[in-house]
């Protein structure tokens, strides 16, 4: 009899894991050792290289998988790197499983018998931790290991995307949209650079974080920044990709500039008009979880930015609307706007 175990990526990540053991005909009592086999299957993917890139960060360099008892004590765990299948002794009964994709070093979480799902959810997981040829991801299942049954684990990304695909200059006063309007550079600020595996502890204002109220050279990552530098008369037509870490900052708390504090992310377009340097600021108000893409279609540019990049721009035609759907992208759109534009 065959025991199945699929892990399985929503939209364009898919991993299915199967695992199988020998067993008599008759039902397994609770406890019973079974020798276990996991294979995996995925799409080989890879992630943003340059702004031009469609990133496809699904790719499994290194499955982790953890089976635990009800206790939360660790039971059995197994590991792939650069292979698709392995061996685990486990057993029958009620378990957790937890599959652990790309990964940091897990050997301090790896011991049978001692290691606990507490310590594994503990275990921090850095931006830096998503390498260019494969994202963290997890996921997690309650199960009851018994004869021929399968069982689908979803895992998701623990990283967050935002992704901006045109910037458009259509200023409303004339002498404006007469000004050599340059775009300097598109980033993120005020990311936080660390999680848990559990995602159950997040930064707060002393912690760890980059690019705070602003881009900084010596405190950034190239996942937050591209620089730009192009003179735009109309539009600016290329998709720019960004990764950070979740942010569970509550919009009702939000600060603009003044001292560093805790607050929500941001994307920044800076600018400048005739020489002027600004800044339009963008707030993620809609969330900044694991596993979501938000993306902006089109930002169009009708009036001067701030001159701060964590000072809002000057406006009283914003509104937001989103659509989630697939890699559970989520649209930041003005209102009155098509979907995924926004107007400054």
């Amino acid at each position: 009899m065959m025991k199945i175990v699929k892990i399985l990526f929503p939209a364009f990540a898919a991993l299915s894991m199967f695992i199988g053991c020998n067993q008599n005909a008759t039902p397994e009592r609770p406890g019973r050792k079974a020798e276990v086999t996991v294979s995996i299957s995925a799409p080989s993917m890879g992630t943003k290289v340059s702004v031009n890139d469609m990133p496809n960060d699904g790719n499994v360099k290194r499955l982790d998988v953890f089976i635990y008892k009800e206790n939360g004590v660790l039971e059995s765990h197994g590991s792939i790197t650069n292979a698709t299948s392995l061996a685990i002794s486990s057993s029958t009964g009620s378990k957790e499983i937890w599959a652990i994709v790309n990964g940091p070093d897990l050997s301090s979480v790896s011991e049978d018998g001692t290691s606990t799902l507490a310590q594994l959810k503990a275990i921090s997981i850095a931006l830096g931790d998503n390498a260019a040829d494969g994202f963290v991801m997890t996921g997690s299942k309650n199960v009851t290991l018994e004869g021929n049954t399968p069982v689908s684990i979803d895992v998701y990304r623990v990283a967050t995307r935002v992704v901006i695909k045109k910037i458009t200059k259509n200023f409303s006063v004339a002498a404006n949209q007469a000004k050599e309007f340059k775009i300097v550079g598109i980033y993120l600020t005020n990311v936080q650079g660390a999680n848990d595996l559990g995602l159950e502890s997040f930064q707060a204002s002393s912690g760890t974080w980059f690019n705070k109220m602003m881009h900084e050279d010596s405190n950034s990552h190239a996942y937050l920044y591209d620089n730009v530098n192009r003179v735009v008369n109309d539009s600016y037509e290329t998709a720019h990709y960004f990764y950070g870490m979740p942010n569970d900052a509550a919009v009702a708390d939000d600060v603009y500039a003044g001292n560093w504090s805790k607050r929500l992310t941001r994307l920044v377009i800076e600018a400048t008009l005739d020489g002027e340097t600004m800044y339009y600021p963008i707030t993620m108000n809609l969330g900044f979880a694991r596993n979501k893409s938000y993306e902006f279609n089109e930002v169009i540019i009708t009036k001067k930015g701030s001159n701060d990049p964590d000072t809002p721009v000057n406006s009283e035609d914003i509104a937001i609307n989103v659509t989630v759907k697939d890699w559970e992208t989520v649209f930041f759109t003005s209102s009155g706007q098509n979907e995924g534009v926004y107007v400054f």
